[in-house]
């Protein structure tokens, strides 16, 4: 499970410092702190707001702060995967079959790594 907050925290950490300086922000920005501090969603937002413009330079912080928070509210995954387009974790047991045929001279090369849809 640390893994799967762990690069949670990441992907929303990177979606924030992307959105600093465009119209994205003040979505985002509401929705993590929705998600992640239901009880003082101004609270985080406004700590956020106070870093917006140097997010760059405090998203090592911010991504800890997100993974912290991520394990006193772990309800808020599904709403922040929601908010920044993130693929689901695969479901324990479920697994991925892929096939492929190469003739003669030809070369086939597959990768998978996350499981998008039910």
């Amino acid at each position: 499970m640390a893994d799967a907050e762990e690069s949670l925290a990441r992907a929303v950490t990177e979606a924030l410092a992307r959105s600093a300086g465009s119209g994205l922000w003040d979505d985002l920005r509401a929705g993590v702190s929705r998600a992640l501090s239901p009880a003082r969603p101004e609270a985080l937002a406004r700590r956020l707001d106070a870093d917006r413009h140097r997010f760059g330079s405090t998203a090592a912080r911010w991504q800890g702060s997100i993974e912290a928070l991520l394990w006193e509210h772990p309800e808020a995954a599904g709403a922040l995967r929601a908010l920044i387009g993130s693929p689901r974790p695969p479901e324990p047991g479920r697994s991925v079959t892929q096939n492929a045929t190469a003739s003669d001279h030809s070369r086939v090369y597959q990768a998978g790594r996350d499981i998008i849809g039910r």
